[in-house]
């Protein structure tokens, strides 16, 4: 059964100027300004100003105290958790059990006791009468708008079960390539961190020992090994404003990149830029890209409603740039294929498939195989950079600490020569 549904909505206040020149203004509901521009544009109004409606300041002082006393006394609910949820609520639903029944059953079954709370809230919303859609966006930290679109898709055709299911294979999906990556990284940074402490602990305990013996000696030290004792010499005196001034470091970065937007972006960028990294980054958007665009569509919600819903999945920002981009120029009558492959960041095979799944309609199936097809390919490049890792860190680590020794023990190598 098809239907049409949107996703959940801001309310904007815009500004324009319509076809007689006359400056008008107004409020529109929709999901994101591209949506707004596209409306204005179809009723002939040339738009100037738009901006998202904020809510009262006291609305916003009861609802940042709201959620202190909820995240209070409310653990934090992790991703796994609420897939779990999910699919346990899909299973139950499919079984034709009212929904309020079904969140009963789903609350006796919990242990986790910010799911348990989750759950009653929600369970007292829909007791008023409240859809489970609405119930689900008072939560938006939790359920994104693309999870309340989905569900509200479901509510509307009667397939809430089915949704559900949808999302919760998508979330496991994604949560499955997570944790391949995670895993991919997790041994590379171990070895890392034990190396700068080894490699922090020789600079400042054992050196000085050797630096001792080598200035009894009174001889001229290799460059190599003056090089290491002026290392040493800083860390000794200066060790602690250095670790501070790294953290600092590494802080200001984290809060660049998450206060400003421009900086996002050039950091991202890099990523795009490294061997192996870029390729994986490419296949996991690309593969989490088809797959929400996939049920999206499937479930009858509109390809820029579709396109926003994907936007807010990725994370990274010179995609997300792109996705915007991409919704300007289908609002402009260019085909998804085309728009995509503008981006250039997009691989040439995805932007085939969906060609031919506009072609020949069969747009949520080509999806979802180009979906099948990039996890796979996650799967492979994951595969390779661990490979790859593997023998590049040893390497940099016997350089590293091969050096250091030989630092150290040149001196005396040169010294039993000359005698």
């Amino acid at each position: 059964m098809t239907h049409t549904t949107q996703l959940t909505n801001k309310t904007y206040q815009w500004q324009g100027i319509d076809r007689s020149g006359q400056t008008i203004q107004g409020e529109i509901q929709a999901v994101d300004r591209i949506t707004v521009k596209a409306h204005l544009h179809k009723q002939g109004i040339k738009p100037q100003k738009i901006r998202q409606k904020r809510c009262p300041l006291w609305d916003k002082k009861r609802n940042k105290k709201w959620h202190k006393e909820w995240y209070k006394k409310t653990p934090r609910i992790d991703a796994q958790t609420i897939t779990r949820f999910t699919r346990q609520l899909a299973t139950l639903v499919a079984t034709d059990l009212p929904l309020l029944q079904s969140f009963t059953i789903s609350l006796a079954s919990t242990q986790h006791t910010g799911l348990r709370l989750l759950i009653q809230q929600l369970k007292d919303e829909i007791t008023t009468g409240t859809t489970l859609t609405t119930a689900l966006a008072k939560y938006p930290h939790i359920f994104d708008p693309w999870f309340c679109g989905l569900v509200a898709a479901g509510e509307q055709s009667g397939t809430l079960a089915t949704m559900l299911h949808q999302l919760a294979d998508d979330r496991e999906k994604n949560d499955a390539i997570k944790q391949k990556i995670k895993q991919a990284l997790r041994y590379p940074l171990a070895v890392l961190l034990i190396a700068s402490m080894i490699t922090g602990v020789f600079l400042i305990k054992i050196v000085p020992t050797f630096a001792q013996t080598f200035a009894s000696l009174q001889v001229e030290l290799p460059a190599l090994t003056r090089w290491v004792l002026t290392i040493s010499n800083t860390l000794q005196q200066h060790g602690l404003i250095s670790l501070l001034a790294t953290l600092c470091t590494i802080s200001g970065i984290l809060f660049a990149y998450k206060r400003y937007r421009l900086c996002a972006r050039w950091m991202d960028n890099i990523t795009l830029k490294l061997p192996l990294v870029a390729t994986l980054m490419q296949n996991t958007i690309s593969a989490r890209l088809a797959s929400t665009l996939a049920i999206t569509i499937t479930a009858g919600i509109p390809l820029a409603n579709a396109l926003a819903a994907v936007t807010q999945t990725i994370r990274h920002h010179t995609y997300v740039h792109a996705m915007h981009t991409i919704q300007q120029q289908l609002s402009h009558g260019q085909s998804l294929h085309s728009a995509m492959r503008n981006t250039g960041l997009f691989p040439l095979l995805l932007t085939e498939m969906i060609a031919i799944g506009e072609q020949s309609g069969t747009l949520p199936l080509m999806l979802d195989k180009a979906a099948a097809h990039f996890t796979q390919q996650v799967d492979t490049t994951t595969a390779k950079l661990t490979l790859w890792l593997e023998p590049l860190l040893m390497s940099l680590l016997g350089v590293l600490i091969g050096g250091l020794m030989l630092a150290m023990y040149l001196p005396i190598f040169q010294l039993s020569a000359v005698m």
